[in-house]
């Protein structure tokens, strides 16, 4: 008696997505040093690729390694829409250039924790010798303005005059931030003082004054991980 031959299949090689889509899983479940070696294997298969680079980053800013983390989370800068964004800037980048007696524009990114987050660093870059500009979400400017090292906040359709730009979360690689350099000499930011009965109140409140978020926005596509229901 015979039998009918089966055919073996050949394994199909791992592309840049397959391993993509491993470290998401891991990163999901918190396993991020698999999270990374799967991200490392994608940027192997194809070095070119921003959102590969772009995974390793948060795999590594969550790790702690922000110098190498920092250097790869400006692959984004490659990834739409920022791509054309910045291709249609008409002034030059800031690429470490000296600033002394410069202005630079520094515009935030995302959402605004990751504004809030990125502006402590506008103080290093006046502390360079520069003029420091911040373009920002309308709802942040009045913050902004509290913050040392800037010169302006500008918000959608004010004008101004500058010698440079840059994106505020950019500022980590071209400082060299790392684990033990992040600036933290005293809070960044002062809210200015408020007014009414609450602000009465919290002016002659002596004790420790701390503040919840439990919501975000609720246009994010991952709010439903970010926010509590009350």
């Amino acid at each position: 008696m015979s039998f009918p031959r089966t055919k073996t299949r050949t394994p199909r090689p791992q592309t840049k997505m397959d391993f993509i889509n491993q470290g998401h899983k891991h990163y999901q479940r918190c396993a991020f040093n698999k999270a990374e070696k799967a991200f490392q294997k994608a940027i192997k298969a194809k070095p070119s690729d921003p959102h590969a680079h772009m995974n390793l980053a948060f795999v590594k800013l969550l790790n702690g390694d922000y110098e190498r983390g920092f250097q790869e989370f400006d692959w984004r800068l490659k990834i739409e829409p920022w791509a054309s964004f910045i291709s249609n800037i008409p002034m030059p980048s800031w690429n470490g250039e000296t600033l002394d007696g410069k202005t630079i524009l520094l515009y935030t990114e995302q959402g605004a924790g990751d504004a809030i987050q990125s502006v402590r660093f506008a103080k290093d870059i006046s502390d360079r010798g520069a003029s420091v500009l911040v373009a920002t979400q309308p709802h942040l400017k009045s913050l902004f303005e509290y913050v040392e090292g800037i010169s302006k906040v500008l918000v959608d359709g004010d004008n101004a005059s500058f010698d440079y730009i840059a994106p505020l979360f950019s500022m980590p690689k071209q400082l060299g931030i790392s684990a033990g350099t992040i600036p933290q000499t005293k809070a960044y930011i002062a809210p200015p003082k408020l007014g009414g009965s609450l602000g009465q109140e919290m002016e002659s409140c002596t004790r420790l004054k701390i503040g919840f978020v439990w919501a975000g926005n609720p246009a994010h596509i991952n709010d439903k991980n970010r926010s509590i229901p009350l």
